[in-house]
């Protein structure tokens, strides 16, 4: 605390201009996407903001804030009274923005508005989606001047803006849809899925906050999604269910040529002697069930989970590290088994990974849970082959969708069960992903990179000085920054801001001036968006279809 306070008293006796999120109170939907942006962002404690009765251990750095705020723009999700609203004006005179949540800063009374989707064209400049935002909840909307179903204004006489849509439900939903993929010149295919997914709110959240940042005159800056900024992380998911071993062996031996280590979600209760996993070098082993069904209740994924890790941590002489549920589902009583703190040494895993909780985006942690989700594509090789695919247009919706990741900058995750994809089908796949700029790791790899990530965002902020920012931690990670320059701003027909990357010089610094040598890595060109628009709009499934392909999911999923 003390070598905080002095970092901050030290940026304003030089006069250096803090890039910093400020969160007002506790607020987990909120904290979530801020961890998903890598957003430098802290806690403001509600009941000291604007307080004249503080404890002596913050009324120093309350009295600072005052004078001069240490947070470069503050979320406020709560209702101020008359004193925190003063203080909150002062922030804004002092070129603080503000996101209101509940419309206490506006000029008109918002409405509760229940909002089903938000599709691209109806985001106004500089705002801009490259798929619908799904929003399936009850929103509070402004009726004028606001853009996004009057979820989302802009003030223009001062850095304020407004936004209705409450992230909490998006990370606590256990409601699921169907939902179509597309391709744009192959069969449409679909997947029941999370009713919510988190990558086109993030990103909403994250283009107002580039913008507000502009608004008081200073770029913004957010570790990357990626350790690594020229290549994608990359896992290969095996759900192994009813697979034999010497499927698994097969298809391991192909792993092992290409030097990809695969993650292996364990159907144990179909293999009578689990010792061959022995062999599966530089591989991760993980746990998907016991009896491959749809558990409904939190004694029936207790029972499945002690009777398969029972043989499966015994066989490996370690506890896995993670967890997929049977068909992707994701529901109440799994997240309270998740959150079992009466059995942790049996129940909690590093990380799960259901896309009926979130897919194709980047993870996080379903409120009130230490068990980090990481969303996959939901669309596995069977899938496919339902849908008519034959092999070569197998690789050909891959090869698109690595094209996608890659215009999204998310990362890859394939899934794939044993009974879909042979060992050759599976080589060539392996052999078209070698060529392209991919970092493969296991998914508990990936769980901890990501943390360390988060870590990272949470002990750090930016200040500007000189040009120049500093970062006030000693990292190794790569930087986008979203700078203000006229040259790189946005135009009013489309593309949202550009960034760059920027890495620390010897002295902690991030210097602007070297941002227009590297060629600008772009969120979406026009060109992008009506690409993606195209693709979205190439639907070959028919309604017959794809209520008969509900139908008879739903009977394989309730067999028994």
């Amino acid at each position: 605390m003390a070598e905080t306070e002095s970092a901050m008293n030290s940026d304003r006796r030089v006069d250096r201009r803090v890039v910093r999120v400020g969160l007002m109170g506790e607020h987990p939907g909120w904290e979530q996407l801020l961890n998903q942006i890598g957003a430098p962002w802290s806690f403001v404690d509600p009941d000291q903001f604007g307080s004249k009765e503080e404890s002596s251990e913050s009324q120093s750095l309350s009295q600072s804030l005052s004078q001069s705020p240490s947070f470069s723009l503050l979320i406020i999700p709560l209702l101020l009274d008359a004193v925190q609203m003063q203080t909150a004006l002062q922030w804004i005179d002092k070129n603080v923005a503000i996101i209101d949540c509940t419309g206490q800063f506006q000029d008109q009374m918002p409405v509760q508005s229940f909002v089903r989707s938000i599709k691209p064209n109806q985001f106004d400049a500089p705002f801009s989606l490259p798929m619908p935002a799904y929003v399936y909840d009850t929103c509070l909307t402004l009726r004028h001047g606001a853009t996004g179903k009057g979820i989302l204004r802009v003030q223009d006489h001062r850095p304020v803006a407004f936004f209705g849509w409450d992230p909490m439900h998006l990370f606590y939903d256990p409601d699921m849809t169907w939902r179509r993929f597309h391709h744009s010149s192959l069969p449409t295919t679909a997947e029941r899925v999370a009713r919510r997914p988190s990558y086109p709110l993030m990103m909403l959240v994250l283009q107002l906050l580039v913008e507000m940042h502009h608004r008081v005159g200073l770029p913004f800056a957010h570790f990357w999604w990626h350790p690594d900024k020229d290549r994608t992380p990359f896992t290969f998911r095996i759900d192994t269910d009813y697979g034999s071993e010497k499927q698994l062996t097969e298809l391991y031996e192909v792993f092992r040529e290409f030097e990809v280590p695969a993650t292996w979600f364990m159907h144990t209760g179909v293999l009578k002697d689990l010792q061959f996993l022995s062999d599966f070098k530089d591989q991760e082993i993980a746990f998907h069930c016991e009896d491959h069904r749809q558990f409904r209740t939190t004694d029936g994924f207790r029972l499945d989970m002690v009777r398969g890790l029972k043989r499966l941590n015994k066989t490996l002489g370690r506890p896995v590290q993670g967890y997929a549920a049977p068909y992707g589902g994701w529901s109440d009583a799994l997240h309270e088994v998740l959150d079992d703190e009466e059995h942790p040494d049996t129940f909690r895993f590093q990380y799960s990974s259901e896309f009926g909780y979130d897919y194709d985006g980047f993870p996080s942690e379903p409120l009130y849970t230490n068990t980090l989700q990481i969303p996959v594509h939901p669309i596995s090789f069977g899938t496919l082959r339902r849908f008519g695919y034959q092999e070569d247009s197998m690789k050909e919706y891959i090869r698109e969708w690595v094209d996608v990741k890659g215009l999204l900058h998310l990362p890859l995750h394939l899934y794939v069960h044993p009974s879909d994809i042979q060992p050759g089908q599976l080589r060539e796949v392996l052999e078209m992903l070698s060529s392209e700029p991919l970092q493969s790791m296991t998914m508990s790899d990936y769980a901890s990179m990501w943390r360390k990530r988060t870590s990272i965002a949470s002990q750090c902020w930016f200040s500007l000085e000189n040009n120049n920012l500093k970062c006030t931690g000693d990292i190794k990670w790569p930087v986008a920054v979203y700078p203000i320059d006229p040259d790189h701003s946005t135009s009013a027909d489309g593309p949202p801001q550009r960034f760059f990357f920027s890495e620390s010089n010897a002295k902690g610094s991030f210097p602007m001036d070297t941002l227009s040598q590297p060629k600008p890595h772009k969120h979406f060109e026009v060109r992008d968006l009506e690409w993606l628009n195209r693709r979205s709009d190439n639907n070959t499934l028919s309604w017959f279809r794809f209520r008969k392909y509900q139908y008879l999911s739903w009977l394989w999923r309730n067999k028994e």
